[in-house]
């Protein structure tokens, strides 16, 4: 027993030798940070951490646009988003054919989208006008004087379908279109000269083209050609 004191004792003694605390006798000097120094670290956004630095909330258009985006997400993601893409895309190429199918063969389905003429010299509506009632030479004779050769075509062009219609070589009715009025001279030789001042007026009127008036007296000598072969 008293062996075993004695080795215990030993042992504590080495462990304490072991744990025993070292000091630094070293000599330190203490530095110190000037306030300017603080001072300009304090005025840097990335050394604020203060609570009260929040984000800043978003505008109500901001979060509008946000919530838009997530609908057209979440509608997208579903089969009935898809479905509705495809029937969007078939209607505009399906609106696209028969708008072009109108251009070309009957140019006067889209008269009710024109303007009626405001000016009041003239005793007529550019759209609701009739052959037989308008005095041409009168009317053509105005539209060039106020430099407006986009009608003075139109009516140039409404003057032949009238003379076309007292020779009996066409059928004139108000609701008919510019090509069915060529499909009726097809028979005849006067079918490529009348095509082509159709296609001339068809680019001039619908196309809403501004004529100066050397290409104004081109066009209209080509109608007065036609006029003699009549």
């Amino acid at each position: 027993m008293r062996y075993f004191i004695i080795l215990l004792f030993f042992i504590s003694s080495s462990v304490s030798a072991q744990f025993r605390p070292v000091y630094d006798s070293s000599s330190i000097t203490a530095k110190t940070i000037s306030k300017d120094t603080i001072n300009k670290y304090r005025s840097q956004d990335a050394f604020r951490y203060s609570t009260k630095d929040k984000a800043q909330t978003k505008s109500f258009f901001e979060r509008l646009w946000d919530w838009l985006w997530e609908k057209y997400y979440d509608l997208m993601g579903q089969e009935a988003g898809n479905t509705l893409i495809k029937i969007l895309l078939w209607t505009i190429a399906i609106l696209g054919v028969v708008y072009f199918i109108l251009r070309i063969i009957g140019m006067d389905a889209f008269a009710f989208f024109q303007k009626k003429n405001k000016d009041g010299s003239l005793s007529y509506e550019v759209l609701d006008e009739n052959v037989h009632t308008i005095n041409f030479s009168e009317a053509i004779e105005n539209a060039v004087s106020q430099r407006n050769y986009r009608l003075a075509v139109r009516l140039q062009y409404l003057q032949t379908l009238k003379r076309l219609t007292d020779k009996n070589y066409i059928n004139w009715q108000p609701n008919k279109s510019n090509r069915q009025y060529v499909h009726e001279l097809a028979a005849s030789s006067l079918t490529t000269s009348f095509n082509s001042l159709t296609t001339e007026f068809e680019y001039v009127w619908y196309g809403e083209m501004q004529l100066a008036p050397q290409e104004y007296e081109i066009i209209s000598n080509n109608f007065k050609q036609f006029y003699n072969r009549l």
